[in-house]
């Protein structure tokens, strides 16, 4: 999508597919910390930045779709929020 050229939060929904963790609170708080430590504080920063963009132009189905293409069938927008929410928090506690 052209609002997000850097697309952090497409490759964050890709990653969640490549560890297989449970899309759950469990899960996206081990994705937040493994991203943190695979891409760093500054990319994870980026990311958070993007979220906010995200959630104020309330683009949330874009993602869920998106979510859908990389097979993710559990992720519908309520989860697609979820994990957004969840790396919010965990940045808030690096803070």
């Amino acid at each position: 999508m052209e609002k997000y050229p850097e697309n952090y939060f497409e490759h964050f929904i890709f990653c969640l597919k490549t560890t297989n963790k449970q899309q759950n609170e469990e899960g996206f708080t081990y994705l937040a910390k493994l991203y943190i430590e695979i891409e760093g504080i500054d990319v994870f920063l980026e990311l958070i930045k993007e979220i906010e963009l995200i959630g104020a132009n309330n683009d949330w189905g874009y993602f869920e779709k998106t979510a859908k293409e990389y097979e993710l069938d559990n992720m519908d927008l309520e989860n697609i929020k979820k994990l957004a929410e969840f790396a919010s928090k965990i940045y808030s506690t690096l803070r």
